[in-house]
């Protein structure tokens, strides 16, 4: 009887712990708008990010600027990342070693035509 009861203790205590440890994993976002080099908002545009310190397996996600050029990645841990953008028509951006904490950090993009491709602002 004692051992169970010494054993429900210890097992409260390591999950007791184990809800502390987790509650202060902090995570936080990278958000941002992309436009072109007149201002134009650039719908469409595929944003990846990637963790830096992920090992040999890069650790990527991506998605898809809105029709206002707005992108965002929610709950992410706290480290750097590089975030690029792709669109046809236009040059290839990368930033690189952003530092994400536990709010909001803010990654705008401005991306140039592609050469020959600047008529199409037009």
């Amino acid at each position: 009887m004692k051992r169970t009861v010494i054993f429900i203790v210890l097992l409260a205590l390591c999950t007791g712990v184990s809800v502390l440890g987790t509650a202060q994993v902090k995570s936080g976002s990278v958000s941002g708008t992309i436009t072109d080099s007149m201002g134009a908002s650039v719908a469409g545009a595929r944003v990846t990010l990637s963790y830096v310190h992920s090992g040999t397996r890069p650790d990527e996600t991506f998605t898809t600027s809105d029709g206002e050029g707005h992108y965002t990645f929610n709950a992410l841990r706290e480290g750097l990342y590089d975030v690029w953008v792709e669109k046809l028509l236009f040059v290839h951006e990368t930033k690189i070693n952003i530092s994400v904490g536990s709010g909001n950090t803010i990654v705008d993009f401005k991306l140039h035509f592609a050469e020959g491709c600047d008529e199409a602002s037009e």
